[in-house]
């Protein structure tokens, strides 16, 4: 009979495989999250929970288990949770005096504005995921929320 360890293990080499274009060896993973260099996303249980960890200049959504201390899954680039982490990295802007998008140049339209939550820049709904490769991804602004707070699905400011 196999092992919990050991099957989570399989079921990690797995998904990577099919999900991600590049090898992970779980320890990086394991070692980030433990050193809290990652985005906690949410708490499925007691023993589970969803963390953001950059990889090969991608943030991938991995699933934890903190009792074996092994990355379970990683989870498939349509899951809702990748749109939930973008929702909560850009708000809606209030503010009526912006006039030019960051990103691309273009002039913002009110109620259409998007505030990064990383830099305060402030783009059009338009330049969400480019702005989302190059400021979280890139220039490690991820490292600004996982300082910050945990992201969670209670957390509405």
């Amino acid at each position: 009979m196999v092992k919990k360890v050991r099957q989570q293990q399989l079921h990690f080499n797995q998904r990577v495989s099919t999900r991600l274009t590049y090898p992970i060896n779980r320890k990086v993973i394991v070692d980030a999250i433990g050193k809290g260099n990652g985005i906690h996303i949410i708490k499925q249980s007691n023993r589970v929970s969803l963390w953001a960890v950059r990889v090969e200049n991608e943030l991938p959504i991995f699933v934890y288990d903190k009792i074996t201390k092994n990355p379970v899954t990683v989870l498939p680039k349509e899951s809702e949770y990748y749109d939930y982490l973008k929702s909560k990295i850009f708000v809606l802007s209030l503010r009526d005096d912006s006039q030019w998008c960051n990103e691309c140049g273009k002039p913002l339209a009110l109620g259409s504005t998007l505030q990064c939550r990383c830099c305060i820049n402030e783009i059009c709904t338009d330049c969400k995921n480019s702005h989302y490769i190059s400021c979280v991804i890139l220039n490690n602004g991820w490292k600004t929320l996982s300082q910050s707070k945990k992201i969670s699905k209670g957390d509405d400011e």
